[in-house]
């Protein structure tokens, strides 16, 4: 799939030819599988020699792969934290929303899935209890560059968390006191954050005041 979505072009021809010669060899095998005929040089002829390349070639390939692979995780540290088998899953099939969400939990701890807008774009974030966090810009699913708008909404993520811790602290007064809020309206990892923010405040002037 990683091929057919457009990732090294210049190999996608020369892998389908090989990939069309391994299964003709293995459909022309099942048609007379007996040992003899495998050893029998007029029914495949340089076998040995024809196996050896295309190994060696696939070798090739394989080094390519494992290059292409580096730089989309290059582009997207993230991407460290999943295999090289579920990359090329998510490369080969970015298109799908529901394979980015398969791996998108072992790639930022903390979302359990991502909520759209009207034009496919994300707009918020959704944690395993349910909290949504609302990203103050959406973030474009391009399915031809996943790595960029993955590393993007790891970005976006922290923007709009820390926007958030903003909103939460400006609430306080200079005395410590806390104006109206609506808890409902932060995430729990912001209330948690900005009260231990407003507690060591108030140590401290407690503290430099002597009371």
């Amino acid at each position: 799939p990683v091929f057919h979505s457009g990732a090294l072009p210049s190999e996608k021809e020369r892998f389908k030819q090989i990939d069309d010669d391994f299964k003709d060899l293995m459909a022309k095998i099942d048609t007379d599988p007996r040992l003899f005929a495998l050893c029998d040089d007029h029914i495949h002829y340089n076998l040995p020699k024809n196996l050896n390349t295309m190994l060696k070639q696939l070798e090739r390939y394989q080094k390519k792969l494992m290059l292409f692979l580096e730089e989309k995780r290059t582009t997207c540290p993230r991407l460290f934290f999943i295999g090289d088998d579920d990359l090329l899953e998510i490369l080969g099939q970015s298109e799908k929303k529901d394979v980015i969400h398969a791996h998108l939990r072992k790639m930022f701890q903390g979302i359990n899935c991502v909520e759209y807008d009207m034009n496919d774009a994300i707009n918020s974030l959704v944690s395993n209890q349910g909290e949504s966090v609302n990203l103050e810009k959406s973030i474009s699913c391009d399915p031809s560059h996943v790595e960029t708008w993955l590393s993007e909404l790891g970005k976006e993520m922290k923007s709009s968390l820390a926007s958030q811790l903003d909103s939460y602290l400006a609430l306080f007064t200079d005395k410590g006191d806390i104006l109206a809020i609506d808890y409902d309206a932060y995430a729990s990892q912001i209330s948690c954050l900005g009260e231990n923010i407003r507690f060591v405040d108030t140590v401290e002037v407690a503290i430099s005041n002597g009371s």
